[in-house]
């Protein structure tokens, strides 16, 4: 939990990783990991999407520094920031995993825009977007996260997404 209402937990920075920190970070794991075929890098955070160019100059750098290592990335976003350029980059990107929470019928419940407006409308028609235009993506590089506050709401989620979303998240 990152949150400054937690005792002995952080607080979130405003900051952005530069170019050169992300790539220093990445020699170090290369540096680090040398004895390892596999490895994965992970990001998140804040909002992950707010950076696309740096993930993607992320991700090019360590393929292209660690080119005998199998890597893989994950991306956790809220999805509000999704769009076809991005879907674009994932289906040349199969290596890549992008997981979306979306908490179901309670998603208006747990995240709202800054203006108060619910975001499940807006992620339902990025889904679709996906589904229609990019449907490898869907099926081998989107995942779900989903959040419930008791047995009764994942019910309703597990609902959620085997009727609406017609795909289980991976985690819940």
């Amino acid at each position: 939990v990152y949150s400054g209402k937690f005792s002995g937990r952080h607080t979130h920075e405003n900051l952005d990783m530069s170019r050169d920190k992300i790539e220093r970070a990445i020699d170090f794991y290369a540096a680090h990991s040398r004895s390892q075929s596999e490895g994965n890098i992970s990001f998140y955070g804040g909002e992950a999407l707010l950076c696309t160019e740096e993930i993607f100059h992320a991700t090019d750098y360590a393929k292209r520094i660690m080119p005998k290592k199998n890597l893989s990335f994950t991306i956790s976003t809220n999805g509000l920031l999704l769009n076809k350029k991005f879907f674009s980059w994932l289906a040349n990107n199969p290596c890549v995993v992008l997981n979306v929470t979306l908490n179901g019928s309670s998603q208006d419940k747990y995240r709202r825009t800054t203006s108060g407006e619910g975001t499940l409308t807006t992620l339902l028609e990025k889904i679709d977007e996906v589904k229609n235009f990019f449907p490898q993506v869907w099926k081998n590089q989107l995942g779900f996260i989903c959040n419930y506050a008791d047995f009764e709401e994942l019910v309703a989620q597990r609902d959620f997404y085997l009727h609406v979303v017609k795909k289980m998240p991976l985690l819940i």
